[in-house]
């Protein structure tokens, strides 16, 4: 994927990427291709990058050597949603930069084995990622989370409603969290 791509490319080379996540993902669905290189530049969000069980074993990823910044402009939330009805989703979010969003910057629910590492998620207003539901082996390491308005990393807060294991959060840098005044 390249911002200066098109989706009417074949998006099978750095050469002929597609240009939105949203073309990307739908050749990705039912493909024996299943990871995206994000290269370098701007996606400006039009909708939530909603990721569920027809993208299971899928992995977004940076182009080696570029930053690709995913930004909600202020409109959309949450930038990411990775949810499951059976609790296998396996998709990998990894080198990518996501800001501007009015709510949460990643949700995650109902999945498992899903990776979210080496990311940077900032100007989030409300929280920067959450684990909720029935959600086990997920992996939060090596992110930079920060000028997040309520928590950097949420994982639960409904006991009614949860039952989250085996939940890794390692090695993330957090900073200037909770910003909210008043």
């Amino acid at each position: 994927m390249s911002p200066s791509g098109s989706d009417s490319n074949n998006g099978t080379t750095a050469s002929t990427p597609f240009a939105t996540l949203a073309q990307a993902q739908k050749a990705m669905q039912g493909s024996s291709i299943k990871t995206t290189y994000l290269m370098g530049g701007t996606y400006q969000l039009s909708s939530t990058l909603a990721l569920s069980d027809k993208d299971s074993g899928e992995s977004w990823l940076a182009y080696p050597g570029q930053t690709p910044i995913l930004d909600g402009g202020n409109k959309v939330s949450p930038g990411i949603t990775i949810t499951g009805n059976t609790g296998t989703s396996k998709i990998s979010v990894r080198g990518i930069t996501l800001r501007n969003v009015p709510g949460d910057g990643i949700d995650i629910w109902n999945t498992s084995s899903d990776i979210v590492d080496s990311n940077t998620i900032y100007n989030i207003s409300k929280n920067g990622i959450v684990i909720m539901g029935d959600s086990t082996g997920i992996n939060l390491t090596h992110n930079l989370i920060y000028d997040i308005a309520q928590h950097a990393i949420q994982a639960g807060n409904d006991p009614s409603n949860n039952s989250n294991h085996n939940i890794l959060i390692d090695s993330n840098y957090i900073h200037d969290v909770n910003t909210q005044s008043g």
